[in-house]
């Protein structure tokens, strides 16, 4: 598997998770005022998606797109945990 397959695949598995964790609030709050909240997604870009990339294509290394699409996920979800408000 290329890098940038794994890598693309780490970001639906990224998209997947953060829209599962953050549907209610960011979402929300990104839509109902979006000139406010600009910054706010531009880090979720950053952290999240780019990160979820990186980490899987060069880091995990995957073999199969299921690999790739779990390490994507794994990365949202200890992000979002690490950087979680409560």
């Amino acid at each position: 598997m290329f890098w940038y397959e794994s890598a693309l695949w780490g970001v639906t598995g990224g998209v997947f998770v953060y829209f599962c964790i953050h549907r209610a609030e960011r979402i929300k709050d990104v839509f109902s005022a979006p000139s406010l909240n600009w910054r706010m997604v531009l880090f979720d870009i950053v952290i999240f998606l780019i990160g979820a990339a990186l980490f899987t294509a060069f880091v995990i290394e995957p073999t199969a797109r299921k690999e790739a699409f779990l390490s994507g996920a794994t990365w949202e979800g200890a992000a979002a945990g690490l950087l979680s408000r409560r």
